[in-house]
């Protein structure tokens, strides 16, 4: 298989634009590794919505927390007469403690996150609720465990060594030290690969007068492991470079490689591109059964992601004026007996929930909002769109009524598949304050018209984020 993904986006950004992201509470945020005289830095999110829409889900197993496409397997509908009203609230806590005895070159990460809706359920077990009456549900989630090291510290070049629990991007750029434009606007922008993983990375800086020349990455995690003494891992093995030869341009260089020998069955829904897992968060749903009926034939992939990205001004702060692009190429191959390999394309999304997250789009329905905390579901939720292909196109104006403190924003969206038939078209608007430093209200809605759905899709939530120090 060896599909081939365009990419680029044109970011414009003047005074009275939207509020850049890095100002936005963000789930995989993490604080740098701390000055050894503190010790102990922290960075603590609470995001809390208000939500009106007509949606809902016909699965009382999933009501914890939803993802993946609207109408699929995840159980969700969208009815014209359900005006559903919920509240939802989210707790993300990251702390680095580097002793000061060790000057700083070693640390430890941590981060855990706790979701709820107001009145779902109290006194149990289980992630994404315990809102309920009482309270007292365990509800904790493991975001980050990992062991960080500077193993390299010399004038002009500097290489940090993570072990354990991670963000996993799909760029060069150290999550640990990085802003989310960064991450979003760079390598694959997060629309691969942006969630947890086990295992250990590299991240180098070459620096001079100008900055960041050169940053490198070389990585292995295991995102899968059934038996501790069975080859029936799935694991992935990165390698990432970025070159910055001016102050606002950057050229990248990726190649991503993923072994999977699970045959099919890792976790409770499966991974790889017949599993339930896939077809939930809107990735290749491959029938390998000879004529659709009797038992699914064992798969194994063996896949490789060649990539090359460049940009202009990628974090907006050197002028008014971005572009960035991904040229990326997918070869691979699909282990099935007796059957013809799929020729589409592969994301994180097929391995894991949610493996990867596309979070600078501007829309709410059309494709998944970042911001969701229970609620992550969406019309064209994966690159592959189930293995049809994807055109998708957005835009953005925003203004300041207020200078650095209201923004009003409107923005759109179209999605079409590979054979060009459309998915649906998105309006939106939002309406930011920030009252104080950090802590963002706002309100939003959007609709998505010309769906296959049973009535279009709509939302309008009031939220507020504080990100605290």
């Amino acid at each position: 298989m060896l599909p081939v993904v365009l990419l680029a986006a044109l970011a414009l950004a003047q005074d009275v634009g939207a509020p850049p992201e890095s100002r936005r509470a963000v789930r995989w945020a993490e604080p740098e590794a701390p000055a050894p005289d503190d010790g102990l830095t922290f960075i603590g999110i609470v995001r809390s919505k208000a939500v009106l829409a007509d949606m809902g889900t016909s699965n009382p197993l999933l009501d914890g927390q939803v993802v993946g496409l609207l109408g699929g397997l995840n159980g969700t509908l969208v009815d014209p007469e359900l005006k559903a009203f919920y509240v939802e609230q989210r707790l993300g806590a990251y702390a680095t403690w580097a002793p000061p005895i060790l000057d700083g070159r070693v640390a430890m990460a941590l981060g855990f996150e706790i979701d709820f809706a107001w009145g779902d359920a109290s006194y149990g077990v289980g992630g994404n609720t315990g809102g309920g009456f009482g309270a007292d549900q365990v509800n904790l989630q493991t975001q980050r465990l990992h062991l960080t090291v500077v193993a390299l510290d010399v004038p002009g070049h500097e290489i940090r060594v993570h072990a354990g629990l991670q963000f996993l991007p799909d760029g060069a750029f150290d999550p640990t030290r990085s802003t989310p434009d960064d991450l979003f606007r760079t390598g694959g922008g997060l629309r691969f690969f942006g969630s947890e993983a086990a295992g250990l990375s590299a991240y180098g800086r070459v620096r001079d007068g100008f900055g960041d020349r050169l940053l490198y990455r070389l990585g292995s995690f295991v995102l899968h492991e059934e038996g501790m003494a069975l080859a029936d891992d799935v694991t992935l093995h990165v390698a990432d470079a970025r070159w910055q030869p001016t102050w606002a341009t950057g050229f990248g260089l990726h190649l991503w490689y993923l072994r999977d020998r699970s045959l099919g069955r890792a976790g409770t829904l499966g991974v790889g591109h017949t599993s339930l897992l896939s077809e939930l968060q809107g990735g290749p749903d491959l029938d390998l059964r000879p004529g659709g009926t009797g038992t699914a034939p064992e798969v194994n992939a063996d896949l490789l992601w060649i990539g090359l990205d460049a940009g202009y001004n990628h974090r907006l702060d050197r002028g008014p004026l971005g572009v960035t692009g991904l040229v990326l190429a997918h070869p691979g191959r699909l282990y099935v007996t007796d059957q013809r390999d799929y020729t589409g394309l592969t994301t994180g999304n097929s391995y894991g929930v949610v493996g990867a997250l596309n979070p600078i789009h501007g829309c709410l329905l059309l494709f998944p909002d970042p911001f969701s905390i229970n609620r992550y579901v969406s019309v064209a939720h994966d690159l592959s769109n189930q293995g049809d292909g994807l055109l998708g196109l957005s835009a953005t104006a925003g203004w300041d009524p207020v200078p650095n403190r209201m923004t009003v924003e409107v923005g759109a969206g179209h999605a079409r598949d590979g054979d060009g038939l459309g998915m649906g078209t998105e309006v939106n608007a939002r309406v930011h304050g920030e009252p104080f430093l950090f802590l963002d209200l706002g309100l939003q809605g959007g609709v998505v018209l010309g769906t296959d759905l049973a009535a279009p899709p709509w939302i309008v939530y009031a939220s507020l984020d504080w990100i605290a120090f």
